[in-house]
């Protein structure tokens, strides 16, 4: 197995040194003062070639790690403006009477769950009544169903004390004529008609 013997007159990036030998057709030589020049150029164009790769790297880098944060950012906030307003809808469901109400309770129980459901837990509405009863409706009892009252009809009474009685069909009244009334009852209608200044009738024998 052989072993990569490094060479004295290159540089460990691969540029021959400014001082080294110049070996054309096995003939080495001294470099001149040109050719010393080009090699310390080329080797500063390499440094700078590397130096702009890696600074390319890194701003890539710097690119994918502040839209990552960015995208991060937007899915956090979105997520926590769904939890709001699944906790606001809870809370109206459960008869709060002010939204602003719920800074006074603690939410921090309340989670987004791995399907985008909110995990709220049990009885967490409930206690916040029991603790808090002045933040929530309080619900009208229920009424339960009863039968109408019939009231009887009322009767108007007439002008006078004792109410007027309507003749019954049964008993027609008829009109009798002075001839077939008896002297009392044709003296009694002579006093409604004339009172004292009456004339004498006299029935027809």
């Amino acid at each position: 197995m052989s072993e990569s013997v490094s060479d004295p007159a290159v540089e460990p990036g691969g540029d021959p040194l400014d001082d080294a030998p110049v070996n054309i057709a096995d003939k080495p030589r001294e470099p001149t003062a040109y050719e010393r020049r080009l090699r310390a150029e080329a080797r500063q164009h390499r440094l700078r070639a590397l130096q702009a790769e890696k600074d390319r790297d890194a701003a890539l880098e710097r690119a994918r790690q502040e839209a990552k944060a960015l995208v991060d950012a937007a899915r956090a906030e979105g997520l926590e403006r769904l939890l709001r307003a699944e906790i606001k809808a809870h809370a109206l469901a459960a008869g709060i009477v002010d939204l602003k109400a719920l800074k006074l309770l603690d939410l921090s129980s309340i989670k987004l769950g791995s399907d985008g459901e909110v995990e709220i837990p049990t009885g967490f509405f409930d206690k916040a009544k029991a603790e808090m009863p002045y933040l929530f409706k309080v619900a009208p009892p229920v009424a339960e169903p009863t039968s109408p009252v019939v009231e009887p009809p009322v009767v108007k009474p007439n002008s006078t004390s004792v109410p007027a009685v309507p003749p019954t069909p049964s008993q027609p009244t008829t009109e009798k004529l002075a001839k077939d009334m008896t002297p009392a009852e044709l003296q009694a209608l002579e006093l409604t008609l004339f009172g004292q200044n009456r004339p004498v009738l006299r029935l027809p024998r």
